[in-house]
């Protein structure tokens, strides 16, 4: 015989109401046999040796928990990439294959029957179970996490088969024994999604690459057996949030749509209708669902503004009333105020589900912020177990980063504040905290908080002058986020870096605040950058400026690091009469320290001075401190 494939199986089995892979015989020895098996759904990442590799794989007997067969292993003789098998003694003909399983990174993700057409995601892949027919699949087991992925890619693809695999239908309504209104709202919507998915699909305008998020579910409610005709109890999510992502230029944006209900039929997790969400990209704050089943969190028929979102302005009342009660606590009562406060936000992240993520940001920005001052030494305890909550569900990775990073910088935080704590060991706390950030870089790459994390690195060699160690921070920064603020601010600080013996890189349009253009740098004389900034004005560092201006061998530009006018001028103002010009570039007020001239030039910290030659070359391209900048210019003008 000269194939080794069973030559009726295909007929066999769509008999038999399954459409499957061809199946293959036990015996099948060949690497390259092996290999053609794909698993039958898509979506499943899985390992497959390169071309030249594939020589370095092995075949190898299979004995496991009843079954038998033959397992490939990768080009390192060790690593299984597929298993091909049969239950021990099976008396199908032909020694013919039961199940096909296949790995990643060792590990078993997806596994096929070809018999029953069962098809079950494993390892980290997830939990959910299928069984394939010529309909499509219907599921047996789907968690809510992994239904909320379904409906990403159904609308991503605009796959209504796969859409209705995960919705609710009309005959699971009847059987679950419901009545009355609820029973017609539930019906009512499962009937829309033939005829809405399409249009709704395409609203969203998703793009090509947007990948499931999360899933922002708030605590699952229970619809009791006899409610409403109930004939069980019922499991329900209800205003979950499911977070799209794209990624795309070293970036990635966000994006949210809302199910008004999930509701548990069996084992798989079903959505109630359609969801409802803007295009992609846009955040107007309009949308909002509710429940069908809990009536009172949503407007009429279950829609409507829901209850939270009526009492966001309450909640955040109280929050400011609990942050204002802090601000005037004694000593003695700022721990047991810290508590409230905490406690106040972490229940509003449960009351609001859609505003969750962004109050649990900023309950950690909170946490930290008493740490370093001082007042809430718990907080790290806080923040340990914020982390520990993210990390198990495993869902959120740039929150699981955001507060990873900020226990980090409140463990380190808690020590400097602690009196008892001696110079020496803060200063071991400090090349912890560095070795900590680092290894937090390597953990959560490409994400917001590695990046402020390696910011933060940046900054630091910065100060001692290390620059390449610096650039070398920023260039990552730079590359993982082009179109990000932090990204951009990255560029311009390798820009800057890397301009000695170079001429500095100042922006021809830029213009001094009398409106004249600010020329050449070649000035015959050194030029004195002195880049400032009213988020961290101190009088002393204009009085020193003044006295260098006056030393008549240095032309000095100041540079305002501000986004609005109006508080620069309030600085100027303050100064009175200054013998030098001043740049100043408008920006978005709302990001305070992402000014124009702060992404340009690449500055993080403030004052800071870039000194350049007679010939408008860069001479110094970070000095940290007015006092520092003196003693340089002493010692060039010595060196003369």
């Amino acid at each position: 015989m000269k194939s080794r494939w069973f030559p009726h199986v295909h007929l066999h089995l769509l008999v038999a109401g399954l459409l499957l892979v061809p199946a293959v015989w036990v015996q099948a020895q060949t690497v390259e046999q092996i290999l053609k098996q794909k698993p039958s759904q898509p979506d499943v990442t899985i390992d497959t040796p390169a071309p030249e590799d594939v020589a370095k794989c092995k075949v190898a007997g299979f004995s496991e928990g009843g079954y038998e067969g033959k397992v490939l292993y990768g080009p390192d003789g060790s690593t299984p990439l597929r298993v091909i098998c049969r239950q021990a003694g099976s008396k199908e003909k032909n020694n013919r294959v039961e199940e096909i399983r296949f790995f990643h990174n060792g590990i078993e993700v997806f596994r096929d029957n070809l018999i029953t057409g069962e098809a079950r995601w494993l390892g980290d892949a997830g939990t959910r179970i299928a069984r394939r027919g010529q309909g499509g699949l219907t599921w047996i087991s789907i968690t809510p996490e992994e239904t909320s992925a379904e409906v990403v890619k159904a609308l991503a693809t605009g796959d209504l088969a796969r859409y209705k695999a995960v919705a609710l239908t009309v005959e699971e309504i009847k059987g679950l024994g419901l009545t009355g209104a609820v029973a017609d709202e539930l019906t009512k919507q499962a009937e829309s999604v033939d005829s809405g998915f399409a249009s709704f699909a395409s609203s969203l305008n998703l793009p090509q690459d947007v990948q499931w998020g999360a899933f922002n579910g708030n605590h699952p409610g229970l619809m009791p057996k006899g409610k409403n005709g109930l004939s069980v109890d019922l499991p329900i999510y209800f205003n979950s949030g499911v977070v799209l992502m794209e990624t795309a230029d070293g970036g990635s944006r966000s994006h949210q749509i809302t199910i008004s209900d999930m509701v548990k039929v069996g084992d798989v997790w079903k959505v109630v209708g359609l969801p409802a969400g803007e295009p992609f990209g846009s955040d107007s704050g309009q949308v909002s669902v509710g429940s069908v089943f809990f009536p009172t969190m949503g407007g009429e028929g279950g829609r409507g503004i829901t209850e939270q979102e009526e009492d966001y302005s309450q909640w955040t009342d109280r929050l400011q009333q609990a942050l204002g009660e802090l601000e005037q606590a004694s000593p003695d009562q700022i721990a047991s105020k810290c508590d409230e406060v905490f406690n106040l936000y972490m229940e509003i992240a449960m009351k609001l589900p859609q505003e969750r993520d962004n109050f649990i940001r900023e309950s950690a920005n909170f946490l930290m912020g008493q740490i370093r001052d001082g007042h809430y030494p718990d907080g790290v305890k806080k923040l340990e177990g914020l982390y520990d909550i993210l990390k198990k569900e495993g869902n959120n990775r740039e929150l699981t980063a955001f507060i990873r990073l900020r226990q980090i910088g409140g463990e380190y935080y808690a020590i400097l504040s602690d009196p008892k704590v001696r110079g020496g060991d803060k200063m071991n706390a400090g090349d912890d905290y560095k070795e900590n950030l680092v290894a937090f870089a390597d953990e959560f790459p490409r994400t917001q908080a590695a990046a402020e994390a390696l910011m933060t690195l940046a900054l630091d060699q910065e100060y001692i002058q290390e620059n390449d160690g610096a650039v070398n921070y920023y260039t990552t920064v730079a590359q993982d986020f082009p179109n990000e603020p932090i990204g951009q601010k990255a560029a311009g600080a390798v820009a800057r870096l890397t301009s000695v013996g170079k001429a500095f890189p100042l922006p021809a349009e830029w213009k001094y605040t009398d409106g004249s253009a600010v020329g050449s740098l070649a000035a015959g004389k050194m030029t004195v950058l002195f880049c400032w900034a009213s988020w961290s004005y101190n009088p002393e560092d204009f009085d020193m400026m003044k006295r260098i201006a006056a030393r008549g061998d240095v032309n000095v530009i100041g540079i305002s690091l501000d986004q609005e006018a109006a508080d620069a001028q309030e600085i100027l103002k303050r100064i009175g009469s200054m013998p030098w010009k001043n740049i100043f570039v408008p920006g978005n007020a709302a990001d305070v320290t992402n000014s124009p001239t702060a992404l340009a030039l690449g500055m993080q910290a403030a004052p800071m001075m870039v000194v350049v030659d007679a010939q408008g070359n860069t001479l110094l391209p970070n000095v940290m401190s007015v006092a520092d900048l003196e003693v340089r210019l002493d010692g060039i003008a010595d060196a003369k």
